[in-house]
């Protein structure tokens, strides 16, 4: 499998976990917005490695959008949602949050529509 495969397979198996968990009210909306985060990183990263593309270890889901950008990629309008999802890679690990994803159900939902977005980009980009 190469190594843009298997980002697309992580994302995809992150995104099963979060139809799984995401009407749970007993799981708190920043530990679902993590793996949403987890989601768009890894399918950012699958649509780069593809394209043979070097990226740095990050989670920065603006700096990865900006590099794809830079480097010709077209993305949908929609992933300047985004890079909100950051902070739940990054300062979720060290404590609670006091902010939130305004509505959770649509950036999941444009989670969805991306990773769609990633295979069709695999498939026509053969």
């Amino acid at each position: 499998m190469k190594e843009h495969e298997k980002f697309l397979e992580l994302a995809k198996a992150e995104l099963i976990l979060v139809n799984k968990i995401m009407d749970d009210k007993e799981i708190r909306d920043e530990l679902k917005l993590f793996h949403v985060q987890q989601v768009v990183e890894k399918a950012i990263k699958a649509i780069l490695s593809y394209k043979s593309i070097v990226f740095p270890k990050t989670h920065d889901i603006e700096d990865l959008i900006e590099l794809s950008l830079a480097e010709g990629i077209h993305l949908p309008d929609y992933v300047e949602r985004f890079p909100e999802l950051t902070m739940f890679a990054v300062e979720f690990r060290y404590g609670f949050l006091d902010e939130a994803v305004e509505d959770i159900h649509e950036i999941i939902e444009l989670t969805k529509k991306f990773i769609d977005f990633v295979e069709e980009y695999f498939s026509n980009n053969c």
